[in-house]
């Protein structure tokens, strides 16, 4: 019998603090273990845009 890996990405935004990244990452690993073979491959954070000008 062939087992099939199905990896599926999932990608999750957030308005949170810089500070509270890790939180999230350790939350979203544990709510979702449950589900199966489970790992967060990266995590990023986007500056936000300070002033956008059409031109």
């Amino acid at each position: 019998m062939e087992f099939v890996s199905n990896m599926v990405t999932i990608i999750l935004k957030a308005d949170i603090p810089d500070t509270d990244l890790q939180g999230l990452k350790e939350a979203a690993a544990m709510a979702l273990e449950g589900l199966g073979d489970f790992r967060v491959v990266s995590v990023t954070a986007e500056a936000p845009e300070q002033f956008k000008f059409d031109i």
